[in-house]
């Protein structure tokens, strides 16, 4: 059985070339609202399935899941390090920031 955030998935990808609007609907309307529109929901491969005849172009025939849109997690150590190396070369370019009276007195 497809979660609701499959589901709105799902109908995102469907939603490029039809529409169905996903927001403040519960799993059940959703699953009738895209059986209304022609298509049965395929829960093991996670796609949605046309019962109807190809009539006009811009209806798919089929709805396949579209990847996953997590972010990658971010490693602190490494992100710290680039910040550094870009401060580094900042001052680096410009060298007149080390005569200054603030940075004299932090070093």
């Amino acid at each position: 059985m497809l979660t609701l955030a499959e589901l709105k998935r799902l109908i995102k990808k469907y939603d490029e070339t039809m529409g169905i609007d996903p927001k403040g609907k519960s799993k059940e309307d959703l699953r009738k609202e895209i059986e209304k529109a022609g298509y049965k929901i395929d829960d093991k491969n996670k796609k949605f399935v046309a019962t109807f005849k190809q009539k006009t172009k811009k209806m798919p025939k089929k709805v396949d899941m579209p990847p996953s849109e997590k972010k990658k997690p971010v490693d602190k150590k490494e992100a710290h390090k680039k910040k550094d190396e870009a401060t580094i070369k900042y001052i680096l370019a410009n060298k007149h920031i080390l005569k200054d009276e603030r940075v004299k007195k932090l070093l």
